[in-house]
């Protein structure tokens, strides 16, 4: 028995790097303009190409048009000799040539397909000739010696209509088979051959998502600059999904198309900036910084910039502490006492980098039997902190952690007069400000910079301080604070927080709260760490980094997130809401942005802000119906920002 398997080519085996094959006459036009072959803009050709195509196939007696027919309408309205048809066709083939790509997770299959002795044919409903399609094929390492290639072009012959199929069936003749096909077209590939008892599957992983057609309508940018957007995005998404067959769809699209294009643009808007300020070091802080630091990475692999990127183990709590000189309200208040109403004795010491043993030993010297440490701390507490052989014992703490801290910043060569800045996802600039004070204790004569997501606040204040927000100067728009902790959650890390530092034979070391994120871990986000760097990767193929382009890019970037934080989907609600969110430097507790709440706690979280848990996604909870004044709550929300002009 001959076992056959086929295969479509386009969108099945083949995908484009433009959103949709008509977006290909677009980006031709633009060149053929740019050459003088054309007196009309790019968009006309791409009407008048559309337009050719139909006009062909029309007058067409098998309805199978070539790629000279096409062209012989075109040439009808442009008047061109034939030399330049010839020229002009030939720009579409090398543009066409240049355009595909091998689905992944397809090319897998095939290759199983020929491990299981089965004979590969190729079968296309196409215009373009089959020495294209099989050099194509040829250079992805698709197509191999004694595989079939049939182009309905060349045969007068379609997959749409089944004459292909009869066709085929016919030259087996009486020999027996058994014949699998694969493709995108329900009709084409699904419907006709299983008319011919032909095993049919349907292949649509290379069609457009839904975040990738939405990306094509934002109103900002060229129709071709967002078709080769959305095209990277598609191929992010196919090569992530192959190359994670274990993580959940869902998961897979968010963070390819929504999380990966805002991680690109800010890592590139990150490397352009340290490039004008010439500055030679990156350091990308723990945890935010982690899956930033893996993007500058691949970034640097392909695009060659010379700007070294080091990840830094560090965070508010374990920098603060090695400035404390002495226990003021502003230390207090500002740092030590932040979130009063979520404050235990246990946080406020772990704060201040006591180990267990050592909290025993405070409880027992300086309170009282009965006081509970897990318990909230009362006004009079808080006062024994102040307590003078207390404080003495805090400050010892302060100036071990400020040694441990400088030899730690040595080891990651952070004093050797190489110009370097910091990069953290942002808000109030408290990091920063944790690291100079601890440096000026130190008496390290350092400056500090700083690149951010977003910062609150005045923007030329923070310049002052030298802080440079990525939002603020690529957004028109003030950044929404309701959204800094989905942005959080897109960047969580594999570990723990940095709580202090320690020594280890010499070396200095951090100390994590948790070694592994195993919560996180769980939800799958070495999956989503992957996607993000795919995506980032594909952009960076598709766009130099000295591209004009990516102004646009992380602009479209930044439209892309707000319309998914403001009009999400039931599924990626669903997806976000299970990944855990740590409510403060602690880790704990850890929260959901949309928890299940009864129908009393939505309606008084959605009607009273105070009433709200910590990080509450309220379009995000919206979309679960857990209250009737949600949908009122999030039009009125809508009318708001359209009032204000915020468009997105």
């Amino acid at each position: 028995m001959l076992k056959i398997s086929s295969f479509d080519v386009f969108d099945t085996v083949l995908t484009r790097c433009f959103a949709e094959p008509k977006d290909i006459f677009d980006e031709l036009g633009k060149s053929l303009a740019k050459q003088k072959l054309i007196a009309c803009d790019s968009a006309r050709f791409q009407l008048h190409r559309i337009k050719a195509e139909k006009n062909a196939r029309r007058l067409a007696l098998s309805k199978e048009v070539t790629l000279r027919d096409i062209y012989s309408q075109l040439q009808n309205i442009f008047a061109w000799p034939d030399e330049q048809v010839n020229l002009v066709m030939q720009l579409e083939i090398e543009l066409e040539k240049k355009s595909l790509r091998a689905v992944p997770t397809m090319s897998a299959l095939i290759q199983k397909a020929r491990f299981d002795f089965r004979s590969i044919w190729f079968l296309s409903d196409m215009y373009l000739p089959s020495s294209v399609i099989s050099e194509v094929l040829q250079r992805e390492g698709i197509f191999q010696e004694g595989d079939r290639l049939v182009v309905s072009a060349e045969l007068g012959i379609s997959k749409h209509e089944g004459s292909m199929y009869t066709r085929l069936i016919q030259e087996l003749g009486k020999n027996e088979y058994d014949w699998e096909h694969i493709g995108d077209n329900q009709h084409a590939d699904y419907t006709m051959p299983k008319q011919f008892g032909i095993k049919a599957k349907i292949f649509s992983a290379a069609k457009l998502s839904n975040r990738e057609v939405r990306l094509c309508k934002i109103p900002e940018g060229g129709s071709g600059l967002k078709s080769r957007f959305a095209g990277a995005m598609r191929f992010a998404r196919l090569r992530a999904t192959h190359e994670n067959p274990d993580a959940p769809l869902h998961l897979i699209n968010s963070s390819v198309n929504i999380v990966g294009p805002l991680v690109f643009a800010f890592v590139w808007w990150i490397l352009r900036s340290a490039h004008e300020l010439q500055i030679e070091r990156l350091y990308f802080v723990s945890r935010d910084g982690q899956v930033l630091a893996r993007v500058a990475h691949a970034l640097q692999r392909t695009w060659k910039f010379p700007t070294e990127i080091r990840y830094l183990y560090g965070s508010r709590q374990a920098w603060h502490l090695p400035g404390v000189t002495n226990l003021d309200n502003d230390h207090l208040n500002n740092w030590l006492l932040v979130h009063p109403y979520q404050l235990t004795l246990s946080k406020i010491f772990k704060r201040l980098g006591f180990n267990l043993n050592e909290l025993h030993m405070l409880k027992e010297k300086f309170f009282d039997s009965k006081v509970d440490f897990d318990a909230h701390c009362s006004e009079g507490i808080l006062k024994t902190l102040k307590n003078e052989a207390l404080s003495k014992i805090i400050l010892n703490k302060s100036y071990e952690q400020r040694i441990l801290l400088s030899k730690y910043l040595e080891q990651e060569r952070f004093f050797d007069g190489c110009k370097h800045a910091i990069v953290d996802i942002g808000w109030h600039g408290n990091l920063q400000r944790s690291l100079t004070q601890s440096l000026n204790a130190m008496g390290k004569a350092c400056k500090v910079s700083g690149f951010y997501f977003g910062l609150f606040g005045s923007k030329s204040i923070k310049r002052s301080q030298d802080m440079y927000p990525f939002y603020n100067t690529i957004s028109s728009c003030p950044f929404p604070s309701e959204a800094a902790s989905i942005l959080e959650l897109f960047l969580t890390g594999d570990h723990g927080s940095v709580v202090c530092y320690r020594d280890n034979n010499g070396q200095a070391e951090p100390v994590l709260q948790s070694v592994q994120n195993l919560d996180a871990l769980k939800w799958g986000l070495q999956y989503h760490q992957r996607a993000i760097v795919s995506a980032a990767e594909e952009l960076a193929y598709l766009f130099p980094l000295n591209s004009s382009d990516l102004d646009i890019v992380a602009k479209l970037a930044i439209k892309s997130f707000l319309r998914f934080f403001y009009e999400p989907t039931r599924e990626e609600v669903e997806i976000w809401r299970m990944l855990p969110f740590a409510s403060n430097q602690e880790d704990l507790p850890f929260c959901s942005l949309v928890p299940m709440l009864n129908l009393w706690q939505a309606t008084m979280a959605f009607g009273f802000p105070s009433h709200r848990p910590m990080g509450f996604w309220p379009e995000g909870a919206a979309v679960l119906n857990q209250s009737p004044i949600a949908k009122p709550y999030i039009l009125m929300k809508k009318m708001k920002r359209f009032l204000r002009g915020d468009s997105f």
